[in-house]
C-alpha cells in the first residue's frame, strides 16, 4: 500500500504531537454571454474566481506532514474545479434569464 492510501482520518494516530497542514486553491475566469446574430454581436463579460481552503490535522512527522499537505491540495484542487463548473452555469442562466433577460429574449427567440 502507497502512502496515499491513508484515509483523512487515519493522519492522527495519537502516538505523535498533532500539526495542522492547509492547502489553499484558486481559479479565476474570464469569459462572456454573446449575443445578435449568431451569438457573435456584442456579449457581456464576466469573471468568477473560486477559492478553496483544506485544513487537515495529522501527526506531527515529517511522512504524515507530506501525506497531510499532499492530500488537502488534492482535495482542495478537486473541490475548486467542482464548483467552477457549477458556477459558470449557474452565473450564465442569471445574465440570461435575472440581469439581461431583455437583451437576450429579443435576440435568442
Amino acid at each position: 500500500m502507497g502512502e496515499m492510501a491513508i484515509l483523512v482520518e487515519d493522519l492522527v494516530t495519537g502516538d505523535h504531537p498533532v500539526a495542522s497542514v492547509t492547502k489553499s486553491s484558486k481559479v479565476r475566469l474570464s469569459h462572456g454571454e454573446h449575443w445578435g446574430a449568431l451569438g457573435s454581436w456584442d456579449k457581456i463579460p464576466y469573471t468568477v474566481e473560486v477559492v478553496g481552503s483544506v485544513t487537515l490535522n495529522c501527526d506531527q512527522t515529517t511522512r504524515m506532514i507530506n501525506i497531510a499537505n499532499s492530500v488537502a491540495e488534492d482535495i482542495s484542487v478537486g473541490g475548486v474545479k467542482d464548483h467552477l463548473g457549477r458556477l459558470l452555469v449557474t452565473h450564465s442562466e442569471d445574465i440570461r434569464s435575472r440581469l439581461f433577460p431583455h437583451i437576450f429574449e429579443e435576440n435568442d427567440g
